[in-house]
């Protein structure tokens, strides 16, 4: 299963980047938890062993400037956070797209019809885990 994600739209909540290398992991365990149960709703019976594919495409940089200016984290803890959560799980990353406007969209939706064409084989869910994100006011 492909799960795509917005970071840019879809921030970490502060509680787990805050907790550094062990906050990357839980968020992590959240999201990969939150897609096994959304995919039981869709499909009405559990899923065995599923490998889930995991990315969220963001400008990192610009992610960690916004958390620090809003005194959620540190640098350190911020980027122990995306250690944690890239090493939590063999097939889950977390892609600097860099600084430029709308790159993250650009990304998704690159790769969204990269793999158009194996639409049979392959899903693609958006799962929104209230646990695991954050909202931040529009003037971020």
């Amino acid at each position: 299963m492909l799960c795509l994600v917005d970071g840019d739209g879809n921030i970490f909540s502060p509680e787990l980047v805050s907790a550094g290398l062990p906050g990357g992991a839980k968020a992590a365990a959240l999201l990969n938890r939150g897609i096994m149960e959304h995919l039981k709703t869709l499909t009405g019976t559990s899923t065995k062993n599923p490998q889930i594919w995991l990315t969220i495409y963001c400008n990192l940089n610009g992610l960690r400037d916004t958390l620090i200016n809003h005194h959620h984290c540190t640098a350190e803890e911020y980027d122990a956070f995306t250690e944690g959560f890239n090493k939590a799980a063999p097939l889950f990353s977390i892609v600097d797209v860099g600084s430029s406007k709308e790159a993250a969209d650009t990304k998704l939706k690159g790769r969204a019809q990269h793999y158009d064409a194996f639409i049979a084989l392959l899903t693609v869910v958006p799962v929104r885990i209230s646990s695991c994100f954050h909202t931040f006011p529009a003037n971020r």
